[in-house]
């Protein structure tokens, strides 16, 4: 008797050892390798300079007692260049929704957007 082990050793054998990869479509999801794919890299917040964590904020912008303190939040969509900038004031609740031509920083800090709106 033969267990379905070692039917997926031969199989993924005959990949290592030949270049014939028609091997695959007798497995159950067609993969070359066994095992989940590990995520490379770390998180994109470890690659931005002098990050803060919002947990460390001032406790005056915590509790929202003083106004002007501003929060930002880039939104991007699957189709290819779609941004929408959305920024809120955190006393008054205000939300502002602004629409980027591109996700570049400097589209991003453009001053006019802060300029604008009070």
């Amino acid at each position: 008797m033969i267990s379905h082990e070692t039917i997926y050793r031969f199989i993924y054998g005959q990949l290592r050892r030949t270049t014939d990869f028609n091997w695959r479509r007798y497995l159950p999801r067609a993969k070359s390798k066994r095992g989940c794919r590990g995520k490379r890299g770390g998180s994109p917040a470890s690659f931005i300079e002098g990050r803060v964590s919002l947990a460390n904020r001032p406790l005056e912008v915590a509790d929202r007692s003083v106004p002007g303190h501003w929060e930002a939040d880039l939104m991007m969509f699957s189709k290819y260049g779609q941004a929408v900038l959305t920024v809120h004031e955190r006393t008054s609740r205000l939300l502002l929704g602004i629409r980027l031509a591109s996700k570049v920083a400097r589209g991003v800090a453009r001053p006019e957007i802060h300029t604008r709106y009070p």
